[in-house]
């Protein structure tokens, strides 16, 4: 009888990875990586053989329409 459940849940599994189209792909996993509000602080060091300069950057996101 499990064998039947299976069996039934292995075909119907197809059906259900595909009914998502790309862009619902995309955007769920943009919102697992991003979620709907995000902050950030950045640092970034250029070192050469003359001279040595870091920047500091710090930036707020709400979803993709607000961004600073």
């Amino acid at each position: 009888m499990a064998k039947k459940y299976l069996l039934i849940f292995a075909l119907l599994l197809p059906l259900f990875a595909i009914s998502q189209t790309a862009e619902e792909i995309v955007r769920k996993a943009e919102n697992t990586v991003k979620g709907k509000t995000a902050h950030g602080i950045f640092e970034m060091s250029v070192v050469t053989p003359d001279y040595q300069r870091t920047l500091k950057m710090e930036s707020w996101w709400i979803g993709n329409d607000k961004a600073l």
